[in-house]
């Protein structure tokens, strides 16, 4: 008897030790998917980065792969390289992020990962001279030949052009605009009369803009080359009653209120992103490298399309699918 109560007991104990102490490994979700790759996005959303999420989980399920996607409510880059870091001490098989420009810590980053040897990929936005596997995104300055070629189309080769951009300038927008410039630059009768620096906050750029159609009146086309300006002028253009009719605006990325101004014909087009396809070749890609494939482009450009009232129902909804964001 007394035996068998000794041995009951030491059952008892390892079982206890068991609940007490589990394994430090893998949970069970990441046993069952060896691959973990992180997605560190300057923004937690349910439009562009959340579609570019998306394009990240739909492919990592095909090839049993699990995915962390972090986020942030407002951009901020020193959060976005201190989770990079995190990434790294934790052992991620691969990080999938953006470009954070003008960052001498960012690129130290993308250094302590190549040391560490995890493969970084990154979408939307390049930093050249940075230790990544390679960059998925827009040709921006092409994007913004097409959008130039849609401010000549609009006005007929002729009138004043304004640009609205964001506050925190960027690479991408610049390489937009200079890619707009070149196609009006050909037309002697069509100058860029003002670029304004736009703000995030909405009735701070309202005023902005109205203050910008009071100096310039004739103003012909408004060119916004990013996302946040172009929903300020949107909000601006569904507001406005009368005035402004013959104003010929050219949006950068789909979002609700661009949608809603394109379909009352308030503005002329909306040139389109693809963030679902940027998010689905990254991994694709992290796949093909952590299997020790080659033939990895360093640069993959991704389609963009200008999407006018008439061709409207071909574009493609921004958003989300059953992404769970780790916000910060």
């Amino acid at each position: 008897m007394k035996k068998t109560a000794a041995v009951i007991a030491g059952i008892f104990l390892i079982v206890f030790l068991i609940l007490l102490y589990p394994d430090p490994g893998m949970t069970p979700e990441e046993e069952s998917n060896s691959v973990r790759l992180t997605f560190i996005s300057p923004f937690a959303n349910t439009g562009y980065w959340g579609t570019a999420a998306t394009g990240i989980l739909d492919v990592a399920e095909k090839y049993g792969m699990n995915v962390k996607c972090i986020g942030f409510a407002e951009s901020d880059p020193q959060k976005q390289i201190r989770y990079i870091k995190s990434a790294i001490y934790s052992h991620a098989d691969g990080i999938i992020t953006a470009g954070i420009e003008n960052s001498e810590e960012f690129k130290e980053a993308l250094d302590l990962a190549s040391e560490a040897g995890i493969p970084v990929i990154l979408i939307d936005c390049d930093i050249e001279g940075s230790d990544r596997l390679c960059y998925i995104g827009t040709d921006n300055f092409e994007a913004g030949r097409l959008a130039g070629q849609d401010i000549v189309e609009a006005t007929e080769g002729k009138g004043s052009v304004a640009i609205i951009r964001n506050e925190k300038s960027s690479i991408n927008q610049q390489e937009r605009i200079n890619g707009m410039k070149s196609v009006i630059e050909q037309y002697p009768d069509m100058e860029i009369v003002t670029v304004l620096q736009g703000n995030q906050n909405y009735m701070i750029a309202k005023e902005q803009i109205v203050n910008m159609l009071r100096e310039y009146p004739d103003i012909d086309a408004i060119f916004c080359p990013e996302g946040y300006s172009s929903i300020c002028m949107s909000h601006f253009l569904l507001e406005e009653k009368e005035g402004h009719k013959d104003l010929k605006v050219v949006a950068f990325d789909m979002s609700d209120e661009a949608l809603e101004t394109l379909k009352q014909g308030k503005i002329y087009s909306i040139i389109q992103q693809d963030p679902y396809t940027m998010g689905q070749k990254a991994v694709e890609y992290l796949h093909q490298y952590l299997n020790g494939e080659s033939g990895i482009q360093s640069e993959t450009y991704t389609n963009v399309q200008n999407v006018k009232p008439e061709n409207i129902d071909q574009f493609y909804k921004y958003g989300s699918k059953d992404v769970i964001w780790h916000t910060y």
